[in-house]
């Protein structure tokens, strides 16, 4: 078995402040990856999600965004890219 932490946001603040919340339920020696998604992304699966942990360990990256481009965004938090 494995155990689940419930963390409660009382005051709902935004995804930063849900994402703090969250974290204040993990050890203090934590040294996993923390996903945060919506949970309204029907695409996103676990093969999906697999593969940017994977991409995030081996790039020993700090943080990593997943994004895809939609013909019709809205609905949807924004993320602007450039060829650079």
């Amino acid at each position: 078995g494995r155990t689940v932490e419930i963390a409660v946001q009382d005051e709902q603040r935004g995804t930063g402040h849900a994402v703090a919340c969250g974290l204040t339920v993990l050890p203090g020696d934590f040294s996993g990856v923390v996903v945060v998604t919506a949970g309204d992304v029907p695409l996103l699966d676990t093969d999906t999600l697999g593969d940017l942990i994977t991409a995030h360990n081996s790039e020993s990256a700090v943080a990593t965004v997943l994004t895809t481009t939609l013909v019709d965004p809205t609905g949807y938090g924004r993320i602007l890219r450039t060829q650079a």
